[in-house]
């Protein structure tokens, strides 16, 4: 069986520039949050593009805007009592 390529994933802040790029083969979803070089982010907005220009042939990508968060936002519930 032939394994899948992984898709290339481009994560840009959104309105601005890129902030990082790699590949995988899951891709955050709109509302969802993701950490970046140890910054929070939520993603706002995921597109899709085929390149057919590349050397090695067609490629899928995902462009994925992001909103900076406050870093402490996201993480799990705390107890009563219990300090994050």
């Amino acid at each position: 069986m032939r394994e899948q390529p992984l898709n290339r994933i481009e994560f840009y802040q959104r309105g601005g520039g890129i902030i990082d790029v790699c590949r995988s083969a899951a891709v955050p979803r709109q509302g969802e949050y993701i950490n970046i070089a140890g910054q929070q982010w939520k993603v706002a907005y995921v597109s899709w593009a085929i390149d057919s220009d590349r050397p090695w042939g067609t490629e899928l990508r995902a462009n994925v805007e992001l909103v900076k968060v406050a870093d402490d936002e996201v993480g799990p519930i705390k107890a009563e009592g219990e300090s994050r």
